[in-house]
């Protein structure tokens, strides 16, 4: 999934499980990782307690995040 573009509106539930709207196939990915949401024009991030903890750029803490950020959910 490295690499991997992804165009949604609204919330989306990422994770390894087939029922998520993203899935990932990672196993370092946890079944529920995270959710994202779009609204007006920015993404969110909300971590669901999974371990490796979501990061962008690198930071666990940071809430949102835009086109030239650097999303990660794994620890590969």
């Amino acid at each position: 999934d490295l690499g991997r573009a992804v165009a949604f509106d609204g919330l989306v539930e990422v994770g390894a499980d087939p029922t998520c709207g993203l899935e990932l196939h990672d196993r370092s990915v946890s079944r529920r990782h995270l959710l994202i949401q779009s609204t007006g024009g920015r993404l969110s991030v909300k971590d669901l307690g999974a371990r490796p903890w979501a990061q962008v750029n690198g930071d666990c803490t940071r809430a949102y995040f835009g086109n030239d950020d650097v999303f990660t959910a794994s620890t590969r």
